[in-house]
């Protein structure tokens, strides 16, 4: 099972002179834990609750990624754009650095930085290795897990 909490602190970075925002958070996988950034600006993020989640590659960079799966989940009216966007297979686990680099995804990292965090790919294959490894998507049955996000920004 993998677990993201999520807390009240925030980032932000600019670039090319736009300024972009991540909420922090925690994800735990197994023993391990790596700090997460989500983009705030008015993407969309994940609502609280548990997803089944499976390795794959990302539609648009081909990048080793776990991809949020709608099993379980009915359609949520007030949330249509994050509803059109997890059964199309668009919200991923993914290496990111800086909150401009993700829209309605989560990206772990191995340290905090002052604008999200740092060395998200070796962060990512941390979590590989502690899911059993990396299988291409296809080969024998696809591996699932369960992924519960929660919120402690409160504090709690």
């Amino acid at each position: 099972m993998l677990v993201l909490t999520r807390l009240e602190h925030q980032c932000a970075c600019e670039h090319t002179g736009q300024r972009s925002s991540a909420g922090r958070g925690r994800l735990t996988v197994g023993p391990s834990e790596f700090y997460t950034i989500e983009r705030l600006d008015g993407f969309m993020r994940a609502p609280c609750g548990r997803y089944r989640v499976e390795l794959a590659r990302m539609r648009s960079s081909e990048a080793r990624a776990i991809r949020l799966l709608p099993d379980g989940h009915r359609e949520a009216d007030h949330l249509p754009g994050f509803w059109r966007s997890l059964t199309a297979g668009r919200i991923y686990i993914h290496p990111a650095n800086e909150p401009c680099q993700v829209q309605g995804c989560i990206a772990p990292g191995l340290y905090l930085t002052e604008f999200g965090v740092s060395r998200s790919v070796d962060a990512m294959v941390c979590i590989f290795a502690a899911l059993g490894g990396w299988s291409e998507p296809g080969d024998d049955a696809p591996r699932r897990w369960d992924l519960r996000i929660v919120d402690d920004s409160a504090g709690g």
